[in-house]
């Protein structure tokens, strides 16, 4: 395995919330690799009537395997705390800004975060009392030409000592900022120097960065073999375990398969 990256196609896993009082929130994230997303729906079809039909006005094949990549994941990650096999029966729509609802007669206190990049995608469902969302980007050299416009001097200074080549460092501080602000819901409507970073934390597979101005959270990051970065926001105070696993045994032995 190759240092602080993880080789996965698919991944299910329940996330365990831990709080300082005593809590156990309980999340589920799901990562999918699903380069022929359009034939797999064909076969195994998992939108619901509205679904089907806001996919059949869209025209471009971009834009029909994005959404369908998009609820894919979301369903298969809630399906898991919903207790509900048919995917079809879960619903995904989105609220006044942008934001995905989750409908489930089972869904009154669950909420959604999705991501999605090329053909690899992500979702956390999620109990609304805990907070937490999810970017994914693939690493390329887009992240280093936008950097001056994200990426101030110090937090430069930061990555330096990561290891990772330009490309991967600027792709990963991306995520992190792109789930906070999916975190908070704010988008790409607010400068991303608000987001400023004040710590990169090197851990054996995985880093944890922390804020200047939200010091109430934190963020998970990790890179993917395949070519990906991807970030977890959350509540600082809380301790993340992958399905009762320590975050440097979670991504040891997952399945490489695809749909």
């Amino acid at each position: 395995m190759t240092l602080n990256k993880i080789n996965i196609k698919n991944l299910d896993s329940l996330l365990h919330l831990y709080r300082p009082d005593g809590k156990v929130f309980k999340a589920n994230l799901f990562v999918g690799h699903a380069p022929k997303i359009l034939g797999f729906y064909e076969e195994n079809p998992f939108l619901n009537e509205k679904e089907m039909a806001r996919f059949e006005k869209l025209k471009v094949d971009r834009r029909k395997k994005s959404y369908l990549l998009g609820r894919y994941v979301a369903k298969s990650a809630a399906s898991t705390l919903l207790e509900e096999k048919d995917l079809a029966k879960i619903g995904i729509s989105n609220g006044v800004m942008f934001h995905p609802i989750l409908k489930h007669p089972r869904a009154l206190n669950m909420q959604i975060s999705i991501t999605h990049s090329q053909d690899l995608a992500a979702a956390i469902a999620y109990p609304e009392e805990h907070p937490i969302a999810v970017d994914i980007e693939q690493i390329d050299n887009k992240a280093k030409r936008a950097s001056r416009n994200f990426i101030s001097e110090d937090e430069w200074s930061l990555m330096h000592p990561l290891s990772l080549d330009e490309n991967s460092s600027c792709t990963m501080v991306w995520t992190v900022k792109e789930a906070l602000s999916k975190l908070l819901r704010t988008g790409l409507s607010t400068p991303f120097s608000v987001f400023h970073i004040k710590k990169i934390e090197n851990h054996k597979h995985y880093y944890i960065s922390w804020f200047t101005n939200f010091s109430q959270y934190k963020v998970l990051s990790f890179l993917l073999d395949d070519g990906f970065a991807v970030s977890i926001a959350y509540p600082y105070k809380t301790d993340l375990q992958f399905d009762n696993l320590s975050l440097e045994n979670a991504f040891l032995g997952v399945d490489k398969s695809e749909i």
